[in-house]
C-alpha cells in the first residue's frame, strides 16, 4: 500500500520552519528523495515571497491555518509556554502563533517574562533578527567617535552634567516639560498632526524638501533600506480585505512576476498586476509636470515604463497592468479598489 505523503507539511517545514530536506526526512520519516521531489514539484525556494509565488502558480493552497488548533495554542500560552516553544510544538513559525494570539486578543508577554532568573539570556544568545536589521546601516562619524572613546574607557562629556549645563537654560526648560509630560503619560501636542497643521504650508514644504534631499543622498550612497508595505499599500490591502478578498487566496501582496519584477499586488487567477506609486518617487505628472526632476525620479519613471511594457506584452498580452498614485489612494481608496473590481468583471465577461 502506497504511503500517504503530506506535501503541505513538507513545504511548511522547509519554507516557514527553515528546516533542511534531511531534517524534514528524519522528522516525518520520509525518504530524502521524496522530500526533494515534493519541493521540486512546487518549485519551492528558501525565499518566502518567491516560494509563495511559485506555489500559487502551481495551484497549491496551504492548509496551514486549518490545521492549527487555536484553542490549544491559547491554552499552551496561558500555561506560560513561550511563543517559540508553541511554534516548535505546532511545526509553524513564530509569527503565525503571534498572529493567532493577537486575533484572539490575548496579551503578549515580553521575552523577559519567560526567561526571568536565567543568567546570560541576552548575552549568550545570538540575535540574527537584530543583526540582519543592522546589516548595511552605516554609523555616523559622531557615533564612531563615541564608540572609540567608550572602548578606550573614556567617559562621555555629558556624564554627570545637568540639562542646563549641556543645553543651556532655555532649551533645558523645554526638555524638562517634555520629560514631565512623558512620565505623566501625556502625549505630544504634535501626535497625529501633519506637517502643514503643525508648521504651516511654507515651512512644512521646506521640511519635506530637506527630508527628501537626505533620503536621496542615502539612495545615492546605497544605504537606504528597501521600502515594502508602505502606507498606501496597507490602505489598498485593508480595503481589499474589507470587501471580502483573502490574502494569499484571492490576491498576493509583494509578488515576484516571472522572477523578473517585484509587484505590489497580484490577482493570479484574473491575471491582474497592481502597482502603488508614491507621488514624489515616481514623479506624479499632476505635481511634477514641467518641473526639473531628480535623477532618481527619472530612473524610476524609466523603470516603471519598462515594467509596464513587459507585463502587458508577456504571455500573449493576457496580463492587465494597473497603477494608482499615492494621492489618489489618500483621497479615496474605495474608488481605486472599485476600479480593480471593474477590470476583474470585464476580464471575466470577455473570458465567457
Amino acid at each position: 500500500m502506497k504511503k500517504f505523503i503530506d506535501e503541505s507539511k513538507i513545504i511548511n517545514l522547509y519554507v516557514t520552519g527553515g528546516l533542511s530536506g534531511r531534517k524534514i526526512s528524519k522528522r516525518l520519516e520520509y525518504a530524502l528523495t521524496t522530500i526533494q521531489r515534493v519541493l521540486k514539484k512546487y518549485n519551492v525556494t528558501r525565499n518566502l515571497k518567491e516560494a509563495r509565488a511559485n506555489l500559487f502558480q502551481k495551484g497549491y493552497k496551504s492548509p496551514l491555518k486549518k490545521e492549527l488548533d487555536e484553542k490549544k495554542i491559547i491554552e499552551s500560552y496561558l500555561e506560560n509556554k513561550s511563543i517559540s516553544a508553541i511554534a516548535k510544538l505546532f511545526d509553524c513559525s513564530h509569527g503565525t502563533i503571534s498572529k493567532v494570539l493577537k486575533e484572539n486578543n490575548v496579551p503578549i508577554k515580553n521575552a523577559g517574562y519567560f526567561n526571568k532568573g536565567k543568567s546570560g539570556f541576552w548575552t549568550n544568545k545570538k540575535r540574527p533578527d537584530i543583526s540582519a536589521k543592522l546589516k548595511g546601516i552605516k554609523r555616523s562619524d559622531e557615533t564612531k567617535e563615541k564608540l572609540r572613546l567608550s572602548h578606550l574607557g573614556q567617559k562621555s562629556n555629558k556624564k554627570g552634567k545637568t540639562l542646563e549645563e549641556i543645553y543651556g537654560t532655555e532649551k533645558s526648560k523645554e526638555l524638562n516639560k517634555k520629560l514631565v509630560k512623558s512620565h505623566l503619560g501625556i502625549s505630544s501636542h504634535r501626535k497625529g498632526k501633519s506637517f502643514e497643521e503643525e508648521f504651516g504650508k511654507d515651512k512644512s514644504e521646506n521640511i519635506k524638501s530637506k527630508i527628501r534631499e537626505k533620503t536621496l543622498q542615502q539612495y545615492v550612497r546605497g544605504d537606504f533600506p528597501k521600502q515594502e508595505n508602505t502606507n498606501p499599500e496597507r490602505k489598498i490591502k485593508a480595503e481589499l480585505i474589507k470587501k471580502g478578498y483573502k490574502e494569499e487566496i484571492d490576491f498576493i501582496h509583494q509578488f515576484k512576476f516571472m522572477n523578473k519584477f517585484m509587484c505590489d499586488f497580484c490577482f493570479p487567477k484574473q491575471k491582474i498586476i497592481i502597482e502603488v506609486n508614491g507621488d514624489f518617487w515616481h514623479a506624479n505628472p499632476e505635481k511634477y509636470a514641467g518641473k526639473e526632476l531628480h535623477p532618481h525620479q527619472i530612473k524610476g519613471i524609466n523603470r516603471d515604463k519598462t515594467k509596464e511594457a513587459y507585463i502587458k506584452k508577456v504571455d500573449n498580452n493576457s496580463w492587465t497592468f494597473l497603477s494608482f498614485w499615492e494621492s489618489d489612494i489618500k483621497k479615496d481608496v474605495s474608488k481605486c479598489v472599485n476600479k480593480i473590481e471593474e477590470i476583474m468583471r470585464l476580464k471575466e465577461k470577455n473570458a465567457i
